[in-house]
């Protein structure tokens, strides 16, 4: 598993083109690449485990962006004392998936969790 230092992480974040909402419109989240869109989701969640709100507290106390393509499904993982406890994955699609496809997307995540031992399987 290949964790981004977050000196790499700031970098990223500085360079993200963040999306501006006018006039009570929606932002526009789907002109993000997927690799900002996967900051996005880590960043709200560090900010959640760094002022330990109540959704989060007890189930995670870190979270680390994956390097990215390779990484098996996961593009941030979380943890709490040091055991790997959930997984963040994004999908970017530019229209809906088919059921086929959902349906194998699931598969492969739930093959290479199950091939991690980093989160106690065996």
């Amino acid at each position: 598993m290949q964790v981004i230092s977050n000196e790499v992480i700031e970098n990223e974040i500085n360079n993200i083109n963040k999306p501006i909402a006018l006039c009570g419109k929606d932002y526009n989240y789907d002109k993000f690449s997927a690799r900002e869109f996967e900051n996005l989701l880590y960043q709200i969640f560090r900010v959640k485990i760094d002022k330990s709100e109540d959704d989060v507290k007890e189930k995670f106390d870190k979270i680390q962006l994956m390097q990215g393509v390779g990484e098996q499904g996961r593009d941030a993982v979380l943890s709490l004392e040091g055991k790997n406890k959930g997984i963040i994955q994004c999908k970017k699609s530019r229209t809906n998936i088919s059921k086929p496809d959902f349906a194998k997307e699931v598969i492969k995540f739930i093959l290479n969790y199950i091939k991690d031992h980093s989160f106690g399987w065996k």
